[in-house]
């Protein structure tokens, strides 16, 4: 450094000394003091604000807000006052909610204060309206209408009527508007209240009613045997009953009563009049006719079949007989319907019709018969008839007998042979016509 700028220094300090003798202090500016005891108030959805103003050089105040509990921390301005204000209502808060409020302090030119302290506080819910009760044999019925979107749950309390104290119901979730109370006494006079709850404890106004539960009428007791129906009723009230199915072989007959007349004793359903007394109705039964069922008997053209009887019960046994024209025998018992077994030409009768056939067979040559002496007959083959030396018959002692081979009958009178055609009728009074002789 030269000597030039030493002494160019030396007196720049010396001026700026001698300014400092003469001007004793310089004021520099500064940022305002901060807000403090910052607090609020509900006045019905809206939050008042108060604080301490503490500057002297602010130009106004900020007010900012944010959903309390919340992190991170962002605040939302909600409105500015001129200097010297120290309140301020915020009108757009949202019912039911908790907020956190700051405020600071503003100067043109040398900017914000330091932060108020921060204070939280519930914004009150939106009371219901239009609370109606209606008390009936079940309990007591409560409606209301919900104006609040951001209650948790609608709080009822009860109170009898006068003693003026309340205790909780129950909370109803939010949109909830209805609530029967059946813990509720027959006479007794109550008083109810709902209440929209709010987080952060800022309930909303108590909406209030008053009922009287009914005193329930006296009632008389109706018994209904073999029967449904029955139970307690007011006289006056109209009473339904219904008979029981009927047990088995049985049919509904009427009811009968006691103390009570019935709008139709012979219908399985009907109903009378409740008087005042206890009654009793008895639903009867009686017998059902036994089932009767057809036994139906045919025959192929070998004979005539039938029954003992044309028609039995269930259980019953049936006997079947038959009478076979000349040169057939029974050979079966066809079952054409009703499921049946036959044996010894008798059945047990089933729950349903029957139907049965006598099959006859035709016989060939299976017999030889002496008619008027019926222990001589041969079978086929036995005797010799000679009709050249008829002395040498060994079984001349008959007068005559016949033989059957197929439609042909061979019978031997005397010493002379005569054949007849056997023809299919069924009188068996028809005489054979003879078609040769020897």
């Amino acid at each position: 450094m030269t000597t030039k700028q030493h002494i160019k220094r030396v007196l720049v300090f010396a001026v700026i000394l001698c300014a400092s003798l003469i001007r004793p202090s310089i004021a520099f500016a500064a940022a305002p003091a901060a807000p403090t005891n910052l607090s609020g108030t509900r006045s019905g959805q809206h939050i008042v604000l108060t604080w301490t103003d503490n500057s002297t050089n602010e130009d106004r105040f900020s007010i900012y807000r944010k959903p309390w509990n919340v992190i991170p921390t962002v605040w939302t301005p909600v409105g500015t006052v001129p200097a010297n204000t120290t309140t301020f209502t915020d009108t757009s808060a949202a019912e039911a909610r908790i907020y956190t409020y700051m405020v600071q302090a503003y100067a043109t030119g040398e900017g914000y204060s330091s932060e108020s302290n921060w204070f939280s506080i519930a914004v009150t819910a939106l009371t219901p309206s239009g609370l109606t009760a209606t008390a009936n044999a079940s309990g007591v019925t409560l409606k209301w209408t919900n104006h609040s979107t951001n209650s948790p749950n609608t709080q009822i309390h009860r109170s009898i009527a006068g003693s003026g104290s309340w205790f909780m119901l129950v909370n109803v979730p939010t949109p909830g508007n209805t609530y029967l109370d059946a813990t509720a006494v027959p006479g007794t006079t109550y008083e109810y209240r709902i209440i929209a709850m709010a987080n952060g404890d800022a309930p909303s106004a108590a909406l209030y009613v008053t009922v009287t539960m009914p005193t329930p009428p006296t009632t008389y007791k109706a018994t209904v045997n073999s029967g449904t129906g029955g139970g307690s009723f007011a006289a006056g009230a109209t009473v339904n009953i219904t008979a029981n199915a009927a047990p088995s072989g049985k049919a509904f007959d009427r009811w009968t009563a006691s103390g009570v007349s019935l709008s139709n004793p012979n219908s399985t359903t009907t109903s009378f009049t409740m008087p005042a007394n206890a009654v009793t109705v008895t639903a009867t039964y009686k017998d059902l006719p036994p089932s009767s069922f057809a036994v139906n008997v045919t025959s192929d053209e070998g004979g005539t079949a039938k029954a003992d009887v044309t028609s039995a019960q269930k259980g019953d046994t049936v006997k079947l007989t038959v009478e076979e024209y000349a040169g057939y025998i029974l050979k079966e018992w066809q079952v054409v319907s009703g499921g049946i077994t036959i044996v010894d030409n008798e059945f047990t009768m089933p729950a349903n019709d029957v139907t049965v056939k006598a099959i006859f067979e035709f016989i060939y040559g299976e017999e030889m018969i002496d008619p008027e002496n019926p222990d001589d007959n041969l079978a086929p083959g036995e005797g010799n008839v000679d009709t050249d030396n008829k002395d040498d018959n060994e079984k001349d002692e008959f007068n005559w007998l016949w033989i059957v081979f197929g439609g042909l009958v061979l019978i031997a009178v005397g010493g002379g042979i005569t054949f007849f055609l056997i023809t299919r009728k069924k009188n068996q009074d028809t005489p054979l016509a003879p078609v040769a002789s020897a």
